[in-house]
């Protein structure tokens, strides 16, 4: 079983590098010259500062920088690469400075354009703050301005780009509440798409598509092999039980918008159930071993998806598993002692998830997981017994669920 888990590893890394592509696309540089050629798409979510792209697909990989192109475009990713003004300052209320006018770096970078047309939306994102821009026609590219600084401790916010749509970025038929606009994706694309509707409702322009996180509920059955291996317990050391293990119960997961929907948030509660027993041949008295183990689990992963086909996604995922044993016991029967040990109080472990499976047109998905954690637990019994129990848990199961929602 630890086979299958190292076997998981590699295959996650192999999927997950063979799913960036290069795909069809061009690119402009500073001279203007178009490149039709093959990009490596990333799926980005936060801006690229360069990309590779090859001529043919034979063809040696190259690297092109924001410093060297007008603009690259390859699936539904839109660049355009300018010498900007980036808004620098921290949107963290522990780090804001005191004043209330931008703070700007200019540098190359690559702007993902949001809204194409008569006036254009465009975009810096990186992992702390978005900054968005505008451009008018062939003008050159100017930043929306909004800022949270500090005074006197409270929080204000320079929040001059409203007064920019005002002064420039309006069209006399256009009903819009421009101090409804707040600094966001959504709010900017949409007023950017009424605006150049209203300038000129017959002209096609272009918007980039942005999902929204998709949230499933799945009832979910199991069937697996697991092995209990016994390193303490009285005379059970060394010793190894093995049976089938059967559970069900319910799989939450949140679906991720960036990277075309390929990451996902997972949680699962999980009841399980094993048992299987041993004689125990020992120096010092025999028993018969009984293990009846019943837990319920709690497994918090992220799941990544690769894409095969318009109707199946093959799936990864990993992540670690809270087990909380509930009614179990550990028997050492017909021991010929005044008393035979018995362990009912097991403690909560951690332990560890990974799995691989498919997903059938987002409706059913079947996943085959390793999970291996602690079985451990005491007991003391003055002039009885003294049970102190370490195992290891290792399980191989198959789960089919249906996505309700």
């Amino acid at each position: 079983m630890r086979k299958f888990s190292i076997f998981i590893a590699i295959l996650f890394c192999s999927f997950a590098h063979a799913q960036l592509e290069f795909e069809k696309g061009y690119f402009i540089n500073n001279s203007g010259e178009t490149t039709e050629c093959l990009i490596k798409n990333m799926d980005w979510n936060l801006n690229p500062d360069e990309f590779e792209y090859k001529i043919s697909g034979n063809s040696q990989v190259e690297t092109a920088k924001a410093s060297d192109v007008r603009e690259f475009k390859v699936g539904d990713f839109y660049y355009v690469g300018d010498y900007a003004k980036i808004e620098i300052s921290s949107t963290k209320s522990g780090n804001l400075d005191q004043k209330r006018s931008p703070d700007f770096e200019e540098k190359n970078v690559f702007l993902r354009l949001l809204v194409n047309g008569e006036i254009d939306l465009l975009e810096y994102k990186t992992s702390s703050k978005s900054v968005f821009f505008y451009r008018k026609g062939d003008d050159e590219i100017e930043p929306l301005i909004y800022k949270k600084y500090l005074v006197n401790r409270k929080i204000l916010e320079n929040q001059r780009f409203r007064q920019q749509i005002s002064n420039e970025l309006t069209c006399e038929n256009l009903n819009f509440q421009i101090q409804n606009i707040y600094y966001t994706r959504s709010d900017l694309m949409s007023y950017f798409t009424k605006l150049n509707n209203c300038i000129n409702s017959t002209t096609p322009f272009y918007v980039v598509e942005t999902g929204k996180p998709e949230f499933y509920f799945s009832p979910v059955v199991g069937l697996g092999y697991a092995s209990l291996n016994v390193d303490r317990g009285l005379n059970a050391a060394g010793t190894e039980l093995n049976g089938l293990e059967y559970g069900l119960g319910a799989n939450l997961e949140y679906n991720f918008s960036f990277n075309n929907y390929k990451w996902s948030a997972v949680g699962e509660l999980f009841y399980r159930s094993f048992s299987d027993e041993k004689f125990v041949d020992a120096r010092n008295y025999d028993a018969d071993l009984r293990v009846n183990y019943n837990s319920v689990n709690f497994f918090l992963g992220v799941k990544h998806y690769l894409f095969l086909n318009t109707n199946m996604n093959l799936f990864l995922q990993a992540g670690p598993v809270i087990d909380m044993p509930v009614n179990s016991e550990i028997l050492f029967a017909n021991t010929n002692r005044a008393m035979d040990p018995v362990l009912e109080d097991l403690d909560i472990t951690l332990g560890f998830r990974f799995g691989v499976g498919l997903d059938f047109s987002k409706k059913f998905h079947v996943g085959m997981n390793y999970e291996s954690r602690a079985v451990n637990g005491e007991r003391f019994v003055e002039g009885g017994y003294d049970l102190d129990w370490k195992s290891s848990y290792n399980s191989l199961n198959l789960k089919l669920g249906y996505k309700i929602f």
